[in-house]
């Protein structure tokens, strides 16, 4: 569970990303980016694919052929 005072000063972080904490960094494509750009990059670009991958995974392995079938018949 999060709490809402753990994610107050992560959002104020990113939200002074373009003013107090501007910095710019050479992103692995080739551009140029600012904080809210390497979050962007990071979410895009690690996150979702792990994701996605990790969710084929437990599907593949812990759901059963005859659970999904199940479930594709019934809508």
């Amino acid at each position: 569970m999060v709490l809402p005072h753990t994610i107050c000063p992560c959002t104020a972080v990113i939200a002074l990303g373009y003013s107090v904490f501007y910095f710019e960094v050479q992103l692995p494509n080739g551009s140029t980016g600012q904080l809210l750009d390497i979050m962007d990059y990071v979410s895009n670009s690690v996150m979702m694919p792990l994701i996605a991958l990790l969710s084929t995974v437990l599907i593949g392995w812990l759901m059963t052929p005859d659970y999904v079938i199940d479930e594709m018949e019934r809508t």
